[in-house]
């Protein structure tokens, strides 16, 4: 579907009023089938960011090594981060094998590095091995080793460079407003 479709608007907005946060996938995809990687371009957002909604950009609108040029949406992404404070993206898939490339050309933009969330590379495992030439030997080594892979994509982007912030930012974004408190077991008491 075309997330740019005006049809939505009132789902956006009614989002934003409700402070929900709307994760939509962005850059290519080879692990299912698609209409066309056009889809994924993050400029088909601003529908949702001129509407109020917090979107994030699953994937920062990056491309396989393989992918044609223009598909490669990453400079979109920038472009948009600019111009909308609601708008964040997320790391999910960017330490596997055949987008090594992602993470460094995200390293060496601060406004985006300021608007990254942790996503994991689970189920698509992260590949610290792609990552030779940027890591310590005994820091290749011991990730290599981990069966925990979570974990390992955790720590890999630890150690390629993502701050602190970036594996925090998303608790604070994605917290419960005052309005909406969380149930607890108390409240779930007859």
């Amino acid at each position: 579907m075309n997330p740019g479709d005006p049809r939505f608007r009132e789902f956006y907005r009614r989002g934003a009023s409700l402070g929900v946060a709307a994760m939509v996938h962005t850059g290519t995809e080879h692990s299912a089938a698609i209409v066309s990687h056009t889809l994924s371009d993050p400029r088909l957002l601003r529908t949702a960011l001129d509407e109020g909604c917090t979107v994030i950009a699953a994937h920062a609108g990056m491309a396989n090594t393989f992918d044609l040029p223009e598909h490669d949406f990453f400079p979109h992404l920038q472009k948009l981060l600019r111009e909308y404070p609601r708008l964040y993206c997320d790391t999910a898939v960017l330490g596997s094998l055949l987008r090594w490339r992602c993470i460094p050309r995200m390293l060496r933009d601060p406004l985006v590095i300021s608007r990254t969330l942790h996503g994991s590379d689970f189920p698509f495992p992260s590949n610290p091995l792609v990552f030779w030439h940027r890591l310590h030997p005994r820091v290749l080594v011991h990730l290599l080793g981990m069966t925990n892979l979570l974990k390992r994509d955790w720590l890999l982007k630890r150690a390629l460079g993502f701050p602190p912030e970036v594996f925090s930012r998303t608790s604070t974004l994605l917290a419960a407003p005052p309005e909406y408190p969380l149930r607890t077991q108390e409240s779930n008491k007859p």
